[in-house]
């Protein structure tokens, strides 16, 4: 055996050294894991930050066809109350027409 175990307080202090390894290792071990767990945490972060970004991305747009849907639906309200005013306006000259009509027809 080797010298250092010949001497029991040696022996006690290798045993004590060979704890600390362990002891050392498995401090290195959860701190590879923790290194590991952060690293996967951060990669999963990143892909939500993408999805969040495609996210805003499409809100935009959609924002976009919104707007230009209600530009286009107050140009056809304004249209149709165009056609509405032109058509009310046709139809009073038409009436006018038939009314004065009417005199003549009666005479024949």
């Amino acid at each position: 055996p080797p010298r250092s175990t010949l001497d029991r307080s040696s022996a006690a202090s290798d045993v004590y050294k060979r704890q600390l390894t362990k002891e050392d290792d498995l401090e290195k071990r959860n701190i590879t894991n923790m290194s590991d767990e952060i690293t996967n945490l951060m990669a999963q972060l990143k892909k939500k930050q993408e999805a969040i970004k495609e996210g805003e991305s499409k809100l935009e747009k959609l924002d976009t066809i919104l707007q230009q849907s209600e530009e286009a639906l107050r140009k056809l309200t304004e249209n149709t109350q165009k056609i509405g005013d032109f058509l009310d306006k046709e139809l009073t000259q038409l009436q006018a027409q038939l009314l004065s009509l009417i005199p003549i027809c009666r005479c024949r």
